[in-house]
């Protein structure tokens, strides 16, 4: 009779320790993007971005075809079964000039999210780096600016140290996006059109 129950728990312990081995663990948070902060990104894709720098020469940027916003399973560390959920929202426009921007909208660990915009060309490039959602009582802005003949209203600002001849502000609204990078050498670009 006792081997039986010594058995029988053996038995149980087995099953027991399998059954925790099996279990998949679980969502420990959400890091998700709310579609008031996804709309702060005026961009769908396919459109045509026309920057003109102070010295008149012309950059010409094509958007991707789409936005691409996916939601990561991200594992919570080494060795387990429990995870969180991240969301990114990505847009991405380039030209022939080795000029590129990455538009990128993520949940962040801890909150709040966060809005990256990565310019990249030759040795000026930089990130920027706003928090979501944009707010003009929260976040950096001039009331208006006035670029290639055209006024704009509520625009953030992101400003940097000046280093080299890097950009180091950025002028971003949430009706056109980047309207404006000013760099280290006292040069800028200015947004001249946008092909919808």
């Amino acid at each position: 009779m006792i081997k039986f129950f010594l058995k029988l728990i053996f038995l149980i312990s087995l099953i027991s320790v399998f059954f925790i081995s099996c279990h998949k663990g679980g969502v420990t948070g959400e890091y998700l993007l709310t579609d008031e902060m996804k709309d702060q990104n005026p961009f769908n894709g396919g459109e045509r971005l026309y920057f003109r720098s102070d010295s008149g020469e012309l950059f010409i940027l094509s958007g991707t075809e789409n936005r691409l916003n996916q939601i990561h399973e991200v594992p919570e560390g080494n060795d387990t079964r429990y995870y969180y959920l991240l969301e990114t929202d990505l847009m991405r426009f380039s030209s022939e000039n080795q000029v590129y921007f990455w538009m990128e909208m993520y949940g962040h660990l801890p909150p709040p999210p966060r809005y990256r915009v990565d310019f990249e060309y030759s040795d000026k490039g930089r990130e920027f780096e706003f928090i979501l959602p944009l707010d003009v009582n929260t976040t950096p802005f001039v009331d208006s600016i006035y670029i290639m003949n055209r006024w704009y209203y509520n625009v953030f600002i992101n400003e940097k140290e000046k280093i080299d001849n890097k950009a180091f502000k950025l002028y971003y609204s949430t009706q056109f996006g980047i309207l404006k990078i000013d760099f280290s050498d006292s040069t800028s670009w200015e947004l001249e059109s946008i092909v919808w």
